[in-house]
């Protein structure tokens, strides 16, 4: 693919050129593809096709025709957008293809200048096509000519549209997938032609909303935890049916209590849980045996209590209890 050289605006003198970089007959060629989605008229469209084709193909002579008719076809087309009059006006083809002059098509739009403002060119645009114009000949320059890259960015927030960071709908926080929140949309700051923008910004809300998940999901992720982590001292006392009360009044630690006797009873048994076994499990081993019903109430009130985030009843409690009181009793 063949690079191009690009004549760009030299910060200290706008009447002198410079080459500040390269672009590919692709770059470019995807840049005119997108400025003419709107165009109906089928010889510009096939003028299009042909630039292309002869510039592949060395064809010089024949891209410089091409590219005359084009010239001056768009500029009588009243469906050819600005951006595209504009680059088209500031290209030409050299021995080693396209041109293009920066400075040309920033006259050619009425980009740049002070104070800001909305050119005339791009008044009678609507905010979805001055965005696409904008936007387009913005990446296009963004390698070879980053000031004039940014007056255009600049000129489109005047239009009032903009370039929107849009991520997906929701976020995963811990493997947990957050329904109904997504990144706010973010509008790019103003980049003046000297400055150069920092997308360590963009950081700052999406780390927010990261947090935020986090703190609102917080019951769930620390059931998730408690389910995937590894067996522990903590996981090794509460087998062996030991578990001390914090809080008297909370209703989720009297559950935990209970289902800890109900361990320590069935241990007595000679039916003790393993520390690699879940409360299900342990619930399961019991079926059959006298004791399977209150095993399997006091078991499914724990569930509830220590990984949803459902609210612990006073009946969760009172049947947790009742369940444990029947194992403690002899038969």
């Amino acid at each position: 693919m063949t690079a191009l050289p690009v004549l760009a605006a030299d910060d200290s003198n706008s009447m002198n050129f410079r080459t500040s970089g390269t672009l590919s007959n692709q770059q470019i060629s995807t840049a005119l593809t997108t400025l003419s989605q709107n165009l109906t008229d089928p010889a510009l469209k096939q003028s299009l096709s042909q630039l292309a084709s002869q510039l592949n193909n060395g064809n010089a002579a024949g891209a410089t025709s091409t590219l005359l008719t084009l010239q001056a076809d768009a500029n009588n087309d009243p469906q050819a957008s600005a951006g595209l009059k504009a680059l088209l006006q500031s290209l030409s083809v050299g021995q080693n293809g396209l041109s293009l002059n920066s400075t040309k098509l920033a006259s050619q739009l009425g980009v740049g200048g002070s104070p800001l403002r909305l050119p005339n060119s791009l008044s009678n645009e609507s905010p979805q096509q001055l965005t696409v114009d904008l936007n387009t000949l913005a990446t296009l320059l963004q390698g070879v000519d980053p000031a004039l890259a940014a007056q255009m960015l600049n000129t489109l927030q005047l239009g009032g549209g903009g370039a929107n960071v849009s991520p997906p709908g929701s976020v995963n926080v811990g493997g947990l997938k957050v329904p109904g929140m997504s990144v706010p949309s973010l509008k790019l700051p103003t980049v003046g032609a000297s400055s150069t923008f920092d997308p360590i910004v963009l950081l700052v809300p999406l780390a927010f909303v990261i947090v935020t998940g986090i703190y609102v999901f917080r019951g769930r992720l620390l059931a998730l935890l408690g389910r995937q982590a590894m067996p522990s001292a903590t996981a090794v006392m509460e087998d062996e049916g030991l578990f001390h009360v914090t809080d008297p009044n909370d209703r989720r630690q009297s559950v935990y209590f209970s289902f800890s006797r109900a361990v320590q009873i069935m241990r007595t048994k000679g039916v003790p849980k393993k520390v690699s076994e879940t409360h299900r499990e342990f619930s399961a081993k019991t079926r059959g045996r006298p004791e399977g019903e209150a095993v399997r109430t006091v078991s499914e009130a724990y569930e509830k209590a220590r990984f949803t985030m459902l609210e612990v009843e006073e009946s969760d409690v009172t049947n947790a209890r009742s369940a444990v009181n029947a194992l403690e009793t002899p038969g």
